[in-house]
């Protein structure tokens, strides 16, 4: 008689594995934690990243090995500016065109002002992004890991989190501006918000391809990154299964998340946005 052997696929090691940290760290494990691990089991993607729900001031351990993509070799990508710019305050509102300009080229990337529409700009809201007609999450992302180490939640950005399901998005509104506060952490004002929250205040805020822009321009202008502490929470975007992505600084790596909308931490912020 044949000796029964059992194979187990890579989803159920993971799942197998979650439930051995649950058991091991039943006292100290946050509701979060099952709340995020739940979302992504009922869209049937699991994350390679489960274990990023001990880190950030909850259980200290290891920081994870994220999974490298291989894309074909980049034709263009970010260069650091020699001479970081004077501060977004200090720049008008043109100057700030002219180095969106400047980002667009580095990347090989269509950019023009011919129907560009600037919002009043308001106290306090300083940096200036610019949106291309034709961008799209995906190449706003593929751009972002062509300049520096990037990791996503989901192979496919643009159908994960669809054009229709974003406050903006070049597909509807075509070329656009929008003014955030010129901050490397998410706003002080938004802190503890949830993105539901956010929602029935009537706020508008960032999207996720608005996020992956500012990762960038940042990137150009300093050679450093955003949100070293915390999290923004794109709560101008949602994804096909209801959730908020989100981008943040871990480690070496940009990465995109997806966060329940209805749960807030004091490490979750969003970014206010003046548009029109």
């Amino acid at each position: 008689m044949k000796k029964a052997t059992s194979v187990v696929d890579e989803r159920t090691r993971k799942r197998l594995a979650f439930a051995g940290m649950v058991a091991s760290n039943v006292t100290v494990l946050p509701d979060s934690v099952i709340d995020e691990f739940s979302l992504n089991e009922n869209r049937e993607q699991i994350p390679d990243r489960l274990l990023f729900a001990f880190t950030r001031k909850e259980v200290p351990m290891e920081q994870p090995t994220i999974p490298v993509s291989n894309p074909p070799a980049p034709r263009f990508h970010i260069t650091v500016l020699r001479e970081t710019p004077k501060p977004c305050a200090e720049r008008s509102a043109d100057e700030q065109v002219e180095d969106m300009r400047m980002m667009y080229g580095m990347l090989g990337l269509e950019f023009t002002t011919s129907g560009l529409i600037i919002p009043k700009r308001r106290a306090g809201f300083d940096r200036l992004v610019i949106v291309g007609a034709k961008l799209s999450n995906n190449l706003a992302f593929e751009a972002c890991e062509a300049s520096f180490p990037s990791w996503r939640y989901v192979n496919n950005l643009n159908t994960e989190v669809p054009v229709k399901r974003n406050e903006r998005h070049p597909a509807k509104n075509g070329l656009y501006a929008v003014w955030f506060r010129d901050r490397i952490e998410a706003d002080e004002e938004l802190k503890n918000f949830s993105a539901d929250m956010i929602v029935k205040r009537g706020l508008k805020t960032i999207t996720l391809l608005e996020r992956e822009l500012y990762e960038l321009v940042y990137y150009m202008e300093t050679g450093k990154h955003l949100d070293i502490a915390n999290w923004t929470i794109c709560s101008g975007s949602r994804d096909s299964g209801g959730g908020v992505p989100g981008a943040d600084r871990y480690g070496d790596w940009f990465e995109v998340r997806c966060h329940s909308p209805g749960y807030r931490n004091p490490s979750l912020r969003s970014r206010e946005a003046v548009s029109l």
